[in-house]
């Protein structure tokens, strides 16, 4: 499916790097989207609408007029994101070779991991109101502990790995150990903040 995604983020001077951040993904998969190498859905879609802060059409029409639409787009203002998309990208990963062994790990295509890294970014910084009493880092810090379940319990299930009877209790406690690298890769790039666990 052609897109504008190159000739938008040009449009709007923003750099791979920048897109990416705004975005919630790591740099090095904004090329194989704007390569076309995989089709844009809705998911991806509406973060990169909402980042850039254009109309879902200027995304995908062919016809549209580019800088027309930079003139008039107000990008979402750069702020740090919840989670390191590369520290996201290798805690799922990571959580699938304890769980499930190394060589499912390896074996999730780019496509398949870079939509559970998109996933959790979007679940763990969805701008829902807080219940009465409910501290945002804390339920951040909720989100992103059932987030990462979800995305390795997916990705095995998807696999068909044979899940042992006591593989929640082992979930539980190699998530910790998930959220330890998150807290590791955030740390190295100072203008991440990694929601208190």
């Amino acid at each position: 499916m052609a897109n504008n995604l190159k000739e938008l983020r040009i449009a709007l001077l923003l750099s791979p790097r920048e897109l990416a951040r705004l975005i919630g993904i790591y740099p090095e998969y904004i090329s194989r989207l704007e390569s076309q190498d995989r089709p844009i859905g809705e998911l991806w879609a509406e973060a990169i609408t909402k980042a850039l802060g254009v109309p879902a059409y200027a995304l995908t029409d062919s016809e549209v007029d580019i800088a027309a639409i930079a003139a008039r787009a107000k990008p979402r203002v750069e702020r740090p994101p919840v989670l390191c998309p590369i520290a996201a990208r290798y805690a799922i990963m990571a959580l699938v070779a304890k769980m499930g062994g190394l060589w499912r790990a390896e074996a999730i295509e780019e496509d398949d991991i870079a939509d559970a890294v998109q996933n959790l970014v979007a679940y763990v910084d969805d701008e829902t109101p807080n219940l009465p009493g409910e501290k945002a880092g804390e339920v951040r810090a909720s989100r992103l502990l059932r987030g990462l379940q979800i995305s390795a319990l997916t990705i095995l299930q998807y696999h068909e790995a044979d899940l042992t009877p006591d593989f929640q209790n082992q979930l539980e406690i190699a998530v910790l150990g998930a959220v330890q690298l998150l807290e590791a890769f955030s740390s190295v790039d100072e203008t991440v903040q990694l929601p208190g666990i």
